[in-house]
């Protein structure tokens, strides 16, 4: 199965997707689109992939000019994809800062939070943090924007399912005031979240 960049300077090119039991769910194309139609300039970004898969939602913004991109995957065999992946965009974007980290996403945050607080004030703003870990770990979701909400100031975006993950109106209510859009397609969607 392939996979490619919608645009951007990369546009066109093909990631790799694992076929093995437990390979990660790729954003569906129309949501991946709407969201980053939605965010016209990625220039200057910095976007955090904490349930990376294939990398591709941080291509995708690096493609579109996001300046660095943090990746985490929990399994050995999604991470080695990933990083293959990584590797192939790296040859072509030698000026963007990577970071690929094989961890659960919890150990990550613990290291994340420390990075970000030493960022200045305006990149920790341009940051996205994308949150897509496997709908049925409803559990995951809501410990992770627990965790975050008390330092993290960007962009959160959050992708779920109706019938498997955590509903809309249950990740609204974690953030409620910092709500800002939400995008559907099918089943899944997607909502986005702005710290100020």
């Amino acid at each position: 199965m392939g996979l490619s960049v919608l645009g951007g300077t990369l546009k066109g090119l093909n990631l790799k997707v694992p076929s093995h039991q437990g390979s990660p769910r790729p954003t569906a194309v129309l949501l991946k689109r709407k969201l980053f139609d939605a965010i016209q300039n990625w220039e200057g970004m910095f976007f955090i992939d904490a349930c990376a898969g294939t990398g591709a939602m941080g291509i995708e913004a690096i493609s579109r000019g996001a300046i660095g991109l943090t990746c985490c995957e929990n399994s050995k065999k999604n991470f080695k994809n990933l990083s293959e992946n990584i590797r192939l965009v790296q040859n072509k974007m030698s000026q963007v800062r990577f970071e690929v980290v094989n961890q659960s996403i919890i150990q990550f945050l613990l290291s994340l939070e420390k990075h970000y607080l030493s960022l200045e004030l305006e990149l920790q703003s341009q940051t996205m943090f994308f949150l897509d870990p496997p709908y049925e770990e409803h559990d995951l979701y809501f410990e992770v924007m627990d965790k975050i909400a008390p330092w993290f100031r960007g962009v959160l975006c959050v992708e779920s399912d109706k019938k498997k993950g955590p509903s809309q109106n249950t990740l609204e209510l974690k953030w409620k005031k910092n709500l800002r859009k939400h995008y559907r397609q099918g089943d899944h969607f997607l909502l986005i979240f702005e710290k100020e």
